[in-house]
C-alpha cells in the first residue's frame, strides 16, 4: 500500500462512507491519514465551574439538571438548555439548533463537558459543549473541587 494509493483499491467502502468521504475531499490514503480534527480538547485542564470566565474554552466534570428544549425568542431556533453542577457552582449550558441533545441526556447523569464559555457577567453559559457520558464523577485526591460535596460523596 503506497500513500498515493486510492482507499477503494484496499478497502471495501459502502455507498453511505464513500460519500461522505467524497464530501470531505478525501480519496488517497494519505489524505485519510492526515485528515485531522476540527478541535481539540485538553482534558488535563480541568476546571471548577465556579472559576469559568466569558471567551475560555473550558472541560468541565459535573451532573446535569434541568434539561429542556425551548425556541428563541426573535428567530425561533431550537435551542436544548440544562445546567451543570460539581460542587463549586451551577452553570447553565445551552445547546443551539440541536434540540435532541435535552433528550439524549437525563438529569442527574454524569458528564464531561468540553466547549466554549459564552454570555455576560454573573450569566455565564457553556455554549454547544460537547458531552461525554460517566458513570461516577473522576475524583482526584490533589483536586478538592468534588470532594465533600454532595455529587462528590464517596461510599
Amino acid at each position: 500500500m503506497k500513500l498515493t494509493d486510492n482507499l477503494t483499491d484496499h478497502f471495501r467502502i459502502d455507498t453511505v462512507h464513500t460519500k461522505a468521504l467524497k464530501r470531505l475531499r478525501i480519496e488517497t490514503v494519505s489524505e485519510l491519514l492526515y485528515h485531522l480534527p476540527a478541535r481539540y480538547e485538553d482534558i488535563s485542564d480541568v476546571q471548577s465551574v465556579g472559576g469559568l470566565e466569558k471567551g475560555q474554552e473550558a472541560v468541565v466534570y459535573g451532573q446535569l439538571s434541568g434539561l429542556k428544549t425551548r425556541k428563541a425568542w426573535k428567530s425561533r431556533k431550537p435551542i436544548a438548555e440544562g445546567y451543570v453542577e460539581d460542587g463549586s457552582a451551577k452553570m447553565k449550558i445551552m445547546w443551539f439548533n440541536q434540540p435532541y441533545m435535552a433528550k439524549m441526556y437525563t438529569d442527574g447523569m454524569y458528564v464531561k463537558l468540553a466547549g466554549k464559555v459564552a454570555g455576560s457577567a454573573g450569566k455565564l453559559y457553556l455554549s454547544n459543549p460537547e458531552v461525554e457520558k460517566l458513570d461516577s464523577l473522576p475524583i482526584d485526591r490533589h483536586d478538592s473541587i468534588f470532594k465533600n460535596t454532595e455529587i462528590g460523596k464517596v461510599g
